[in-house]
């Protein structure tokens, strides 16, 4: 696994000390780290490896090889570890706050904070936890392809309708952020497709059998796919793809 430090972190270190706000940057931070340690656990537990991990001014971002390509319940289960991580944090709030390394004042903006980050971590924009819960529930009920075609339908739906109601510079910003996020995973859609398929193709594993007409592949099934009055299995077309050359 390789590690990174951004070099935005060392700006916002400066700015944040300049600002006299270094506290506050702190706090949201470490909460945001965990957060993302959250993710990590879970994904370590359940045998996925951890490639890379970049310290970032807000928090770190660690990228889980194939998250998105083995079982959707997986992947549910390794955002919702995230998220978690925020619900706990009010109780510490009001133990360092008894601690009296806070005041009362400030162990109320903290804890509206935290409520602030969860609640915009949950939104249903791809790549924010709330859009890869959503693109679980889109690939349980449909293909690969199309799942994530509909998410990032939705999600630029519900990004466009944000930014429509948005006063504030700095949420501006964020959605700005996101927005140049969704379009690179729209023209990253053919390579992801073809990471997924070659995932499929070198890591078989054991899944309910769906019998289909269309030559599209699922997330929480092997696809045999009837054509002709034939049946092909599906590791049997990853092969002649993968070895046509």
């Amino acid at each position: 696994m390789s590690f990174k430090v951004s070099i935005w972190w060392y700006v916002f270190f400066i700015l944040s000390m300049l600002a006299d706000n270094l506290k506050t940057w702190l706090m949201l931070f470490v909460m945001l780290l965990i957060h993302e340690a959250g993710h990590i656990a879970a994904a370590k537990k359940l045998g996925y490896q951890i490639s890379k991990l970049t310290i970032y001014p807000f928090g770190c971002g660690a990228e889980i090889e194939h998250i998105d390509h083995g079982s959707t319940l997986e992947e549910v289960i390794i955002i919702l570890c995230g998220i978690g991580m925020h619900l706990f944090y009010p109780a510490c709030f009001a133990l360092i706050h008894r601690a009296g390394l806070i005041s009362s004042a400030y162990q109320n903006y903290l804890t509206h904070l935290n409520a602030s980050v969860m609640l915009f971590n949950l939104l249903p924009v791809y790549p924010l936890d709330g859009g890869r819960l959503l693109d679980c529930i889109m690939q349980s009920y449909g293909s690969y392809r199309k799942g994530r075609t509909m998410t990032l339908i939705v999600s630029m739906a519900v990004l466009l309708l944000a930014v429509a109601e948005m006063r504030n510079i700095g949420a501006l910003m964020a959605f700005s952020f996101l927005f140049i996020q969704l379009l690179l995973c729209g023209l990253d859609k053919k390579k992801d497709y073809h990471d997924f398929m070659l995932y499929r193709y070198l890591y078989p594993k054991e899944r309910e059998i769906k019998l289909h007409q269309s030559l599209e592949l699922y997330r929480n099934y092997i696809s045999v796919f009837q054509k002709g009055g034939k049946l092909i299995s599906e590791r049997e077309w990853l092969h002649q793809i993968f070895n046509q050359h």
